[in-house]
């Protein structure tokens, strides 16, 4: 009763918790970031660390699991709030300097939000190199794909 004060149904407490968690993630990607070298490619790296941090999150794995079409309506068609979040953080990283060197468009809330949409399909769309869980492979196509397109 005291949870439905706060959200009006599951829809909202679902997006509520999902932001929360876009937050923590956010950070952990940020601080890991902070801690690359130089020659290190931060766009790479970012994406190679969202993927992996995503497929091991609890709730995500457990719905992806137990209820995946819930899941999915709610972080894209009904998920807007948590997409321009997600984008939100993804473009105020490639604002910071250790990306300028790496990236090629000066557009970096487009960027950001094909970083978003790119890290959704891999994490949601099972099967293909795309989905792989070997951070090497996911090097190579974040260097093949995520890194020209930005």
């Amino acid at each position: 009763m005291t949870v439905y004060r706060y959200h009006a149904d599951k829809a909202a407490l679902f997006q509520a918790v999902m932001l929360r968690e876009v937050q923590r993630e956010s950070l952990q990607i940020e601080q890991r970031l902070a801690t690359l070298s130089i020659e290190e490619n931060p766009v790479v790296e970012g994406f190679v660390l969202a993927v992996r941090l995503a497929r091991q999150h609890a709730l995500i794995r457990r719905l992806i699991d137990t209820d995946p079409e819930w899941l999915v309506l709610h972080i894209t068609l009904q998920g807007g709030a948590m997409l321009q979040f997600a984008i939100a953080a993804a473009s105020a990283f490639l604002h910071q300097p250790k990306f300028k060197h790496w990236l090629k468009t000066q557009d970096l809330n487009l960027a950001g939000e094909m970083f978003v949409r790119l890290l959704m399909s891999a994490i949601l769309t099972p099967g293909g190199i795309l989905t792989s869980d070997d951070d090497d492979e996911l090097r190579r196509v974040a260097s093949y794909l995520v890194q020209p397109l930005l």
